[in-house]
């Protein structure tokens, strides 16, 4: 500030420059990064310039500071040679705004020029700066990001080149929904690039929504953005180089027929129904197969007595590795004799798939027999004695009930008791039913009742079912009373 009495200058300074590299920034020679996450960073701000003071009243200048440019790279800033970065997220990161003018100074100073504003940063997702040298960006997925703020604001949101000597190469690289221009500066296509919206600033040939997933953990050490099932960046990026090995999060390239464009493989598991076994009234064992995908895998059996299931399982893990591993459950608590209907569902961070339905029937109970319901009857006077016999359920019979049931009464001769035969019927029940078996008694049973007006006979019913095997046999004692 002057004295008053002569000239003297009372400049306000210009503004500091701005820091740039939010997130990341690399400097180094042949550096090369990888699997990382670069999520809502920011460059620094342009300083503002300083205010002009009170000029002397012989005169001076009295002019403000000119405010600096917003930094670049709000995410990365890579400014060495031989630079290398891949399988990497690069989401909400912002280049900064700039720094504002200062104010002009008060006097009788005379010297008192323009000021002005800086611009905006660009590259709010990715700077390759005017002093790097071969950057190669491999297999990126830079979304979401937006250009600084200011007097011009910065051209580029998502990935700029400014000034390098050799252009950055794209390749397997998706650059979407950024603010501003996708892409600024020179760029060489390596193949197998997306863009969205297609602004014509990207060395890019796929143009489409790449439907990317929420940013959080979808497995690996870092949150990612997957892209969506019916993505135009899925088994886009072709096989072998420079499809990379493995995605951002270690899952191994690729996992369909071409490698996916972008940081993240779309890696679903896979599920293979396979038979039941161990079957038994109330419960069975189920199996499949299970390819967790590379990323941590669970798996439940849905079971039910038709295809809408309506029980499952308690959940059981299938491990986070590359190769087919089994699946085992035991289904309870089923109902004897019952067709079920099973699947295997499988689910790890990429989405769930199902195994095909398949069925099974549960083993009957085992046979009890035929049950006599009859405790006494009249014996028509043709000698036709009647009884009802029922058959168990479907839980406990496989098919009909069929055998013979035999009328049967002890006697003592000579002192010895022996059993007499009275008459025997064939009988075919279906299960769950009661049916009416007539038996004939013999010419001699008949007479012997009439004689003494009832008596008590034994009635055997020797019955299998559609299992056969060994014959079951219920016994009762029936009245029969003469007609």
């Amino acid at each position: 500030k002057g004295d008053g009495n002569s000239a003297g200058d009372t400049e306000g300074g210009s503004g500091g420059a701005a820091g740039v590299g939010g997130g990341l920034q690399s400097l180094a020679a042949s550096n090369s990064i990888a699997r990382t996450a670069v999520v809502r960073n920011f460059s620094g701000f342009g300083g503002s310039g300083g205010a002009g003071g009170t000029g002397g009243e012989g005169g001076g200048d009295t002019s403000a500071g000119n405010g600096r440019d917003g930094g670049d790279g709000g995410g990365v800033f890579l400014g060495g040679p031989a630079q290398k970065f891949e399988n990497s997220t690069i989401a909400g990161n912002g280049a900064s705004g700039s720094g504002n003018a200062g104010a002009t100074g008060t006097g009788t100073g005379t010297n008192t020029p323009a000021t002005t504003a800086g611009d905006g940063g660009s590259g709010g997702g990715v700077e390759v700066g005017i002093f790097a040298g071969s950057v190669t960006l491999t297999h990126l997925t830079v979304t979401g990001n937006f250009q600084g703020a200011g007097t011009s604001a910065g051209p580029t949101g998502g990935v700029e080149h400014s000034g390098a000597a050799n252009p950055t190469v794209l390749q397997n690289t998706i650059v979407a929904s950024n603010s501003g221009n996708q892409c600024g500066g020179t760029q060489t296509d390596g193949g197998h690039n997306l863009s969205f919206p297609d602004d014509g600033t990207c060395a890019a040939t796929v143009h489409g929504d790449p439907l990317l997933g929420e940013l959080k953990d979808h497995g690996g050490p870092t949150p990612t953005m997957p892209p969506g099932p019916v993505s135009p960046a899925i088994d886009a990026a072709g096989t072998g180089a420079p499809c990379a090995e493995t995605d951002q999060r270690g899952v191994p390239r690729p996992r369909g027929p071409a490698c996916d464009i972008g940081a993240v493989e779309r890696s679903l598991p896979s599920a293979v129904t396979l038979g039941a076994n161990s079957i038994r009234p109330h419960e069975a064992s189920v199996t499949g197969f299970v390819n967790p995908g590379g990323l941590a895998t669970t798996y439940v059996f849905r079971f039910g007595k038709t295809a809408a299931y309506g029980s499952q399982t308690a959940g059981a893990s299938a491990g986070a590795g590359s190769a087919t591993v089994a699946a085992l459950a035991t289904l309870r608590k089923l109902s004897p004799n019952t067709r079920y209907h099973y699947r295997l569902v499988v689910t790890n961070p990429d989405g769930v798939v199902l195994g095909f339905d398949r069925t099974f029937r549960t083993k009957p109970l085992p046979f009890p027999g035929v049950a006599i319901r009859t405790g006494s009857t009249t014996v028509s006077g043709a000698g036709i004695a009647s009884l009802k016999l029922a058959c168990p359920g479907p839980a406990s019979v496989l098919g009909q009930c069929s055998g013979r049931l035999r009328l049967t009464r002890t006697v003592v001769r000579n002192g010895k008791r022996t059993t007499v035969g009275l008459g025997k019927a064939p009988f075919t029940i279906d299960a769950g039913s009661t049916k009416t078996v007539k038996v004939k008694l013999s010419d001699a049973a008949l007479e012997q009742l009439r004689a003494a007006g009832k008596m008590t006979a034994k009635a055997t019913a020797r019955a299998v079912d559609g299992r056969g095997g060994t014959p079951k046999f219920n016994k009762r004692n029936v009245t029969l009373k003469a007609p």
